[in-house]
């Protein structure tokens, strides 16, 4: 389960077109929000789209979009990982426990 921290605090919800990207590749790559950016897809494949966003993350420097928007840069695409959005008020660790027992 992920949240997506902004970098300057709180959080943010995954925008449905576009990818948030971790906070190192600003500076790295020397990108901002509303720049575009080539991704790389599995097989070979590259998508290009706009960066709707930045993310903290402590380990690595990942790029995250929703499913569909995925779908639309490769419809043959079969992602991995999912993102779980939880109903409010929803009790997340007892979820994680039932999935993960």
């Amino acid at each position: 389960m992920h949240r997506f921290l902004r970098p300057g605090g709180g959080e943010r919800a995954l925008p449905p077109s576009g990818a948030l990207v971790g906070s190192a590749l600003r500076d790295e790559l020397r990108v901002d929000a509303g720049d575009r950016v080539t991704l790389r897809l599995p097989g070979g494949r590259t998508a290009t789209t706009t960066i709707a966003g930045f993310v903290n993350e402590p380990l690595g420097t990942f790029a995250y979009a929703a499913l569909s928007q995925v779908a639309a840069w490769d419809p043959a695409a079969r992602p991995r990982i999912v993102l779980v959005r939880f109903d409010p008020g929803a009790d997340r660790a007892a979820v994680v426990r039932e999935r993960a027992g």
